[in-house]
């Protein structure tokens, strides 16, 4: 297997080293953007994340694989809502046959184990559940990210590389997030941290959402920890709920 993945590797940068010559005619140079979008070169894989501030530096990194559906699904759907990712590119299934103008979005990405993002570790929940726990919400929000954050589990991160309607390419990180569900309004006027001036806590649902969220990392707040919550007295919640509290800012 080593032999093969060698040679794999040999042949392919030898063939994007040629064609990326400007020898070559200009039909054959158009290859190396089919090369690109299937097997991104690893140099420069974090230079232009498309994040506005402290660039991240990839503390881990494992193997070039297709995103899971859900996710693949998740991040059409974030670029479709949000111009300042797709700016005036549009793009659509890898799956869906349709001939519009729309730029087919790559289905594969360098997946990661960790990243380190303004000073603080990120990670996914299989490599470290602490590292793990995020709030975020849209990075447009500055003055209200507290107010508005959503808490969640970072359950997958990777290196997403897209072309762009004028032909370059944009490589980004982003995290797939499963959330804690914010409490009902029936619930939510029973949290006993809602009166505490101050707090940066709150009440969530402790079962984590099945629906996939795809984001950038500057949309991430802050870490937070968890914490089992056991309604005292006359005080009945729908659902078993965690106590999350806010413990560094990202």
């Amino acid at each position: 297997m080593e032999h093969t993945f060698m040679r794999s590797f040999c042949m392919i940068s030898n063939l994007r080293t040629m064609l990326s010559n400007v020898s070559v005619p200009a039909v054959l140079r158009d290859l190396l953007r089919l090369i690109e979008d299937a097997i991104p070169s690893s140099r420069g894989i974090c230079d232009g994340l498309g994040l506005t501030s402290n660039q991240p530096s990839v503390t881990h990194r494992e193997e070039f694989h297709p995103l899971p559906s859900a996710v693949y699904q998740a991040l059409l759907r974030r670029l479709a809502a949000d111009n300042t990712l797709a700016g005036e590119s549009a793009y659509r299934d890898i799956d869906s046959g349709a001939t519009s103008p729309s730029e087919v979005l790559n289905p594969n990405a360098h997946v990661l184990a960790s990243v380190m993002h303004k000073g603080r570790r990120l990670s996914d929940a299989a490599h470290h559940v602490g590292d793990s726990h995020v709030s975020f919400c849209h990075a447009a929000d500055n003055d209200r990210r507290r107010q508005t954050a959503t808490f969640g589990q970072i359950q997958m991160l990777f290196v997403h590389n897209r072309r762009a309607r004028s032909g370059g390419f944009q490589r980004q990180v982003f995290a797939a997030v499963k959330v804690y569900p914010s409490l009902s309004a029936a619930d939510a006027a029973l949290d006993p941290y809602r009166s505490v001036e101050g707090a940066d806590a709150r009440l969530v649902y402790s079962e984590l959402s099945s629906d996939i969220q795809v984001i950038p990392l500057d949309d991430i707040v802050a870490h937070f920890v968890t914490c089992p919550y056991r309604a005292m007295g006359a005080i009945s919640l729908s659902r078993p709920c965690v106590a999350v509290l806010s413990v560094q800012e990202v």
